[in-house]
């Protein structure tokens, strides 16, 4: 988990600086965590397909493993937060 972090932090930090002005600094990036998640169903594809329409910069999203080895978009590491089952 903590390299997951540091190798993304590093990503958006690199992309940042790539982004710039010449001498003016990085460029503030927008970044719509778990999709959105204030404005749609976190992690659902409208929340993505919404906050691309709004022109965010990156998609934030957390991806798991099931228990049968199926990878899963889902913040958490249970069902229990968002859902009955």
């Amino acid at each position: 988990m903590r390299r997951t972090i540091r190798v993304v932090g590093g990503v958006l930090l690199a992309l940042a600086l790539l982004a710039s002005d010449a001498g003016a600094g990085p460029a503030t990036l927008i970044a719509a965590h778990r999709g959105g998640a204030g404005l749609w169903p976190e992690n659902s594809l409208l929340a993505f397909r919404s906050a691309i329409a709004l022109g965010v910069d990156f998609l934030e999203f957390d991806l798991h493993l099931t228990a049968d080895g199926e990878v899963i978009v889902l913040h958490d590491p249970t069902l229990d937060r968002t859902t009955t089952g």
